[in-house]
């Protein structure tokens, strides 16, 4: 290379140093550089690529100043990076044939040959037929690197006595002669010496103060590796541990748990960078006499996975339950959780660094995550951090009120000798009005304290304020009344808020910041209820709606009650139902296929429209709930498993047993996305439900599909917001099966439910749909009733119990019994979804689920009872 050529190189390498290969292509070729000129720098990249001066934070100078030795062209090199010319050498006849690397050599300068020769001895002799890890692998190559003959580069000392011996290498102290202080120097023979310098590598890698650091490493006149390091000053945890055994204090305790936290954040440190201790003990932790804490033995250190942090987990986990053992009656109940916590596999901590911020919780008095947490664990953690203000707060309001009773006093005195003590009355309104700006102070710490409980109980009270009938009204309106209070009092802490955005005092007390957080979540959160679609504004649509709804469903509607009440009671297949108008539900008409009557849930949406054509409802975005009037009975639920049997299924619950059942409304329809958003508006983290659309894949919210992602309490809540109910499972069975015995209201041949159900596709089952569709897309059952066996599956009341259980009259309802086994009752779905297969949707199948359970597939639908009249 030439010389010119060697500086636009050098230049060109200097301005890509911090791009990635692929812009450094790409610049290359914008600047149309001669292809051998821009192989020379990927050659360069590539080098300090292994040789690891890239990893450094300022690589510029390094990294040219090894382009300076190596490039040919170069300008002269010092002593320095003719070092570095000899490595380069060694690395390109290391891999060579015996017989080509010695013809290489002989062609060098004598003095080249003889020093690359002391390389490849110590390479064949310490490095060749090892096995080594990525540690070191990189080790084998600072051995060779350290090995050029070059042995005064670590620092000038003299041994002192042998101390201890470790298999193939021992320690011992040393003196630093340069720079006057002692260290202690690590020696390993050839055997040994790749694992000495892994170990060096590793420490060096972690560049932490609890990390003792290498200072030098050299070759002996014996061609024995060595690397100086501090003392091992301090005591070791072990000894800790014995001294906090004999005399437990809090002191004691609190510094050995600041001890396992520096301990955390060591590990965490190193986990970052890749690394896993592996092995860690107490033996391998010292503590200094200032609090110093050193993490040692790092030589089977392993690369940071999954199963090697769990490891250093475990053991971190095991030294909490020593120091809690250690402790005794002054272990706290948070440290004992921490340490139970940080023992679980599954639920523990995830990391050393989320374990290290319990521990500082614990340090600093704040709420440990593992032990209780709420607001009134840290209004607990609050007062013992903040103990004189806490005591001063409440000294001030007992002196408000002693000095409101002893001014009152004083009033009366001063009233009855006016004449007499008239400088003693005016004294005393001074002190009144003193005393009253005082109180008002008082008031308003009081509220900034407990206004945001208030209204933390406000929000949690709205959910209750359901449905939307007369009857919730003077509740709606006590809740609004005692939001105005808040709203009135909301300047106080808008004031508070500005002082605190102030310049801090030097006698600011403390917790100060603690104040300001909450006062700005309380205002904040004040804005969002009294701001356009917030809470307060859907608690007043309820009161509206509520006065509208009785109007609307029995009013206005008073002759299509009366003529469906008529038309209902001379209908065969209600055997004289008197059916009273029921506040809610608006007559649509009479369904032309089942001779059932329908209604219209007004306050869920629009009534539908008839398509011309098919005679069922068109079902939209707006469309509201529709009911159908079931007229009841008596009716078997279950399934025989005897194939000569009626009600023959393999799969269905059994026995076969009798219900009375009432008339009552179900639903034609599973409850839509669109109908979910209606009933949820103001929260939309819980009115969101996604479903699988119709292609494979497919993700987004389609307001005419079923809803999905329900939980069993979801479900319930829904119904409690509208006025209705979850049907029972023996209410379900009956409107599913509609009068037939077959496994499927369409018979008991799987051919035919493509019509019917949207179920998983199969080769037997090609209905159309990969995932859900709208609701309606398939034949209803003989009661008109849609998808009862497919696209979704369908809560339903009562928790699972066997079939000997008896159930209630009525409503078919059935009382299951505690199970002191489980936390809680499971809960029942029936039907099929469209991920289930066709044997899971039959009409006597149970699926027992936990409550809490959701998944894409999980829907509902609603039911509701019916008034009949007397006589």
């Amino acid at each position: 290379m030439k010389r010119e050529e060697y500086q636009q190189v050098r230049q060109l390498f200097h301005e890509l140093e911090n791009r990635d290969e692929a812009q450094r292509k790409q610049a290359y070729r914008d600047r149309q550089v001669p292809e051998h000129l821009w192989k020379e720098v990927e050659e360069l990249f590539r080098d300090l690529h292994q040789s690891g001066l890239l990893d450094e934070e300022k690589i510029s100078d390094a990294a040219l100043k090894v382009f300076d030795a190596l490039a040919p062209g170069a300008p002269e090199s010092g002593p320095e990076l003719s070092e570095l010319q000899i490595q380069r050498r060694f690395e390109s006849v290391v891999d060579l044939a015996p017989p080509e690397r010695e013809r290489r050599l002989d062609s060098w300068p004598k003095e080249e040959a003889r020093r690359v020769r002391i390389l490849l001895q110590a390479w064949e002799e310490w490095v060749q037929g090892s096995h080594f890890d990525s540690f070191t692998e990189r080790a084998s190559r600072t051995v060779a690197e350290w090995s050029r003959g070059k042995r005064g580069s670590s620092p000038r000392a003299f041994e002192g006595k042998v101390e201890d011996r470790d298999g193939d290498s021992r320690q011992g102290n040393h003196w630093d002669l340069d720079f006057h202080r002692p260290l202690r120097k690590v020696t390993a023979n050839r055997k040994a010496a790749a694992e000495l310098v892994r170990e060096a590598r590793i420490t060096a890698r972690l560049d932490h103060p609890s990390v003792r650091p290498v200072h030098g490493l050299r070759l002996d006149s014996q061609d024995n590796l060595s690397f100086t390091c501090p003392l091992d000053r301090g005591k070791p945890l072990e000894f800790v541990y014995q001294q906090l055994s004999s005399h437990p204090t809090a002191a004691s305790v609190a510094s050995a748990v600041r001890t396992l936290r520096r301990v955390c954040e060591t590990l965490s440190f190193a986990h970052s960078r890749g690394i896993a201790h592996g092995s860690l003990n107490a033996s391998h932790i010292r503590v200094g006499e200032f609090g110093e804490v050193f993490v040692s033995h790092w030589r089977k250190a392993e690369e940071a996975t999954p199963d090697s942090e769990s490891k250093d987990l475990a053991s971190l986990a095991r030294l909490l339950e020593r120091l809690c053992h250690a402790a005794g009656d002054r272990t706290s109940p948070e440290l004992r959780a921490i340490a139970r916590k940080a023992g679980q596999e599954s639920a523990g901590y995830s990391s050393p660094g989320e374990l290290a911020k319990d521990l500082e919780a614990l340090l600093d008095q704040r709420v440990v995550q593992a032990h209780r947490t709420g607001p009134i664990a840290q209004l607990q953690k609050w007062i013992m951090r903040n103990r004189p203000f806490a005591a001063v707060l409440g000294a001030v309001i007992l002196a408000a009120f002693v000095s409101m009773v002893v001014i009152a006093w004083n009033q009366i005195l001063a009233n009855q000798k006016l004449q007499r003590e008239a400088d003693l009355l005016q004294e005393t309104t001074l002190t009144l009005q003193s005393a009253q700006g005082r109180l008002q102070e008082t008031l308003e710490a009081s509220y900034r304290l407990s206004d945001p409980f208030l209204l933390a109980a406000l929000v949690k009270e709205a959910d209750t304020l359901w449905p939307r009938r007369e009857a919730q009204v003077p509740g709606c309106q006590s809740w609004l009344a005692r939001l105005k209070e808040l709203e009135e009092r909301l300047p106080i802490h808008r004031d508070a808020l500005a002082g605190h955005r102030q310049p801090p005092r030097e006698d600011e007390p403390i917790g100060a910041s603690e104040h300001k957080r909450q006062t700005e979540q309380f205002v904040r959160r004040m804005e969002e209820i009294l701001g356009n679609g917030g809470l307060k504004q859907h608690v007043e649509q309820r009161i509206t709606i509520a006065d509208q709804i009785e109007t609307e469903t029995l009013r206005n509607a008073a002759d299509d009650w009366e003529f469906a009440i008529e038309e209902i009671r001379d209908l065969p297949v209600y055997q004289g139902i008197e059916l009273e108008p029921t506040l809610g539900l608006i007559p649509l008409d009479r369904d032309p296929v089942s001779d059932l009557w329908e209604f219209l849930v007004w306050e869920t949406g629009e009534p539908p429209e008839r398509d011309p054509e098919t005679e069922q409802w068109i079902i939209t975005e707006q469309t509201g709930i529709v009911l159908v009037l079931l007229p009841g009975g008596e009716f078997e639920i279950g399934a025989n498993q005897n194939p000569a049997h009626p009600r023959y299924d393999p799969g269905g619950e059994s026995p076969v047993q009798p219900v009375q059942l009432d008339p009552f409304f179900l639903s034609k329809y599973e409850m839509t996305q669109g109908q979910w958003e209606r009933t949820f508006g103001f929260n939309r983290e819980t009115a969101r439900r996604y479903v699988t659309g119709e292609k494979l894949g497919e993700q987004g919210q389609m307001t005419n599909h079923p809803v999905g992602k329900v939980t069993w309490a979801e479900a319930l809540r829904a119904a409690a917001r509208l006025g209705l109910l979850v049907p029972t499972s023996a209410q379900w069975e009956y409107a599913c099966r509609a009068g037939t015995d077959t496994r499927w209201f369409c018979g008991s041949e799987e051919s035919l439910l493509p019509r019917y159900a949207n179920l998983l596709e199969s080769e037997t089952h090609q209905d159309g749909f990969r995932g859900s569709s709208p609701v309606g897309s398939f034949l209803p059952n003989p009661f008109g009733l849609h998808d009862v066996i497919g696209n979704a599956r369908e809560w339903v009341q009562d928790r699972y119990a066997t079939y000997k259980v008896p159930t209630r009259p009525g409503d078919g309802f059935r009382v299951a019994p505690p199970m002191e086994h489980l936390p809680s009752l499971p809960a029942i779905m029936r039907g099929g979804g469209f991920q289930e297969p066709p044997e899971l949707a039959t009409s006597a199948k149970v699926a027992i689920l936990s409550p809490q359970f959701t998944w894409a597939t999980f829907g509902l639908r609603l039911a509701a009872g019916c008034e009949e009249g007397g006589e």
